[in-house]
């Protein structure tokens, strides 16, 4: 039986913006993003925060 290898971006259901860890705004986030391709879920995390993934230099 294979199990997959899940990805999971969550922590605190508050987040950070701005001048982090310690100077930021909380911003209630209230989800969490799983799956199984961590680039994914990284683009998927990138564009909740509004960002858009491709003009991100790592991706």
């Amino acid at each position: 039986m294979d199990i997959p290898l899940i990805n999971l971006h969550s922590g605190p259901m508050v987040s950070m913006e701005g001048e982090g860890p310690t100077k930021g705004t909380l911003v209630d986030m209230n989800v969490i993003v799983a799956g199984t391709n961590p680039l994914a879920t990284d683009m998927v995390a990138a564009k909740i925060m509004g960002f858009e993934p491709w003009e991100i230099p790592t991706f």
